[in-house]
């Protein structure tokens, strides 16, 4: 019966020098997989993260929007129901400065619905 321990061969010093090459080749790929999956997950995110913010940009600008609208249709509806005289005329203008600050959005409308 022969011994394991015999039948092994020690590496020569050209076989561990390859496998020492080769571990560090190894070592560096691995590094840049990380390095290359750290940016692209830093790229994604920040992608997302502009896109929220122009989303909320957006909702933001278009309920200002619809706020002004609403103060303007009040304004007109109030000045309707006035004699003519300078409180009327002042709604009126109130509602004229209101509607001077909506964005140019055809989605927002300060006449009444018909």
């Amino acid at each position: 019966m022969i011994n394991d321990r015999e039948r092994r061969i020690a590496p020569t010093g050209a076989e561990r020098e390859a496998r020492k090459l080769f571990r560090a080749t190894e070592a560096k790929e691995a590094l840049s997989d990380y390095a290359k999956a750290q940016k692209a997950f830093h790229e994604n995110r920040e992608r997302l993260k502009a896109e929220r913010l122009a989303r909320e940009a957006s909702a933001e600008a278009a309920e200002r929007g619809s706020k002004l609208a609403e103060c303007a249709r009040e304004a007109r509806h109030q000045a309707a129901l006035l004699p003519k005289g300078p409180v009327r005329d002042a709604l009126l203008r109130k509602s004229e400065q209101y509607e001077g600050q909506i964005p140019n959005d055809s989605t927002y409308t300060t006449s009444e619905p018909r």
